[in-house]
């Protein structure tokens, strides 16, 4: 074997870090059943969901009032560029289910 199949290839990993907020999180924690502080691998070519549905959605939500599925984010990057950029699929998650 030559040196360049022997060799340790590099992985380009894309990090993505959300802060959530909730102004009565103490009284209604609608969070607690997210975890915090730990890494996740996600598909790029997945929608991200957020809602209660724990079938559809990756990260839930502990309120009845929040949607089966809330909103959605579709991660894309333009060929030849570093800027990572996304689709909020709030009003259009009915359609692509």
């Amino acid at each position: 074997m030559s040196d360049f199949e022997t060799q340790d290839t590099e992985e380009t990993i894309t990090c993505l870090e959300i802060t959530i907020y909730h102004p009565k999180q103490e009284e209604k924690p609608i969070f607690r059943d997210l975890s915090f502080c730990h890494p996740q691998q996600l598909r790029a070519d997945d929608i991200v969901k957020f809602g209660r549905d724990s079938n559809i959605c990756r990260f839930n939500f502990a309120d009845s009032r929040v949607s089966r599925v809330q909103f959605g984010l579709q991660f894309f990057r333009h060929f030849n560029s570093s800027e990572i950029l996304y689709w909020n699929w709030n009003s259009l998650l009915a359609k692509c289910d």
